[in-house]
């Protein structure tokens, strides 16, 4: 069995890297934008986006599988921007669309899931579209 960590903690959760790297372990950060004020509004109390990404990239140089969950998406050219910086030490990509808010009214999903899977496969990433999102066909 896999055990998959999830964390908006950013660096936080750097202490408990010589555990995952012993295991069967999956270290994965929620990414939603790179600006940190507009995380900030969105996620407060959430490590900064930059701390988080920081922290996938010391736990893929730690021989740790890295993901992300990139959701929810409010921002399309946000979640391309994010996945253009990870590509290189970020194994896995999960995508889901924003639920029951206003502002999902406002983003075409279709366009969106095509142009991130298309962005995924070209950089050769492994990704997993959530089934909220993938009805847009």
């Amino acid at each position: 069995n896999v055990i998959k960590i999830l964390t908006k903690g950013g660096t936080r959760a750097i202490r408990d890297f010589d555990i995952m790297k012993t295991g069967n372990c999956d270290f994965g950060a929620t990414l939603t934008f790179l600006d940190e004020a507009r995380s900030l509004e969105w996620e407060p109390g959430a490590a900064p986006p930059s701390n988080r990404i920081a922290a996938l990239r010391l736990a893929k140089e730690d021989g740790i599988r890295t993901w992300v969950s990139l959701e929810p998406v409010i921002d399309p050219e946000q979640v391309y921007k994010i996945i253009k910086l990870t590509h290189k030490f970020v194994d896995l990509y999960k995508v889901g669309k924003l639920n029951y808010h206003p502002k999902a009214k406002e983003i075409d999903w279709r366009k969106f899931r095509i142009i991130t899977e298309n962005l995924l496969q070209s950089l050769g990433k492994k990704y997993y579209i959530k089934n909220d999102l993938r009805a847009f066909d």
